[in-house]
């Protein structure tokens, strides 16, 4: 299991923007963050990236949604709306592991290391 960073974003739609985000559907299920629109409320919020996992949108999950599914739940809000995403960590976006001091073959060494950790942690 990849570690992850939840995301929360409170957002505050436009008339002229929506969210300022266009969403797409995986194949292999999931919805990702395709593009932030210039100066878009999600821009503007500056929490979500491109490539960030949706897993809810005001409470509605898009697990198993399709794009016309995303495409209809993304625009069918207007004013504050809540998006909860989560983004993989890999040494480059996770601080304790960007450091100068450790080395890139320790960075795959730790990261495989966190992962045993947790599995153990939820077994014991």
């Amino acid at each position: 299991m990849k570690r992850s960073t939840i995301i929360v974003a409170d957002l505050q739609a436009d008339a002229n923007f929506g969210l300022g985000m266009a969403v797409s559907a995986l194949d292999g299920g999931g919805t990702v963050v395709q593009s932030l629109m210039r100066n878009g409320p999600a821009e503007r919020d500056g929490q979500l990236r491109v490539g960030d996992h949706i897993d809810s949108i005001d409470g509605h999950s898009l697990e198993g949604a399709t794009q016309a599914d995303a495409d209809r739940l993304i625009r069918r809000f207007d004013g504050h709306v809540r998006i909860v995403a989560s983004r993989p960590l890999s040494w480059r976006s996770d601080p304790a592991l960007s450091s100068d001091i450790v080395s890139d073959r320790s960075r795959g060494y730790l990261l495989n290391s966190s992962v045993i950790e947790w599995c153990w942690q939820r077994v014991g």
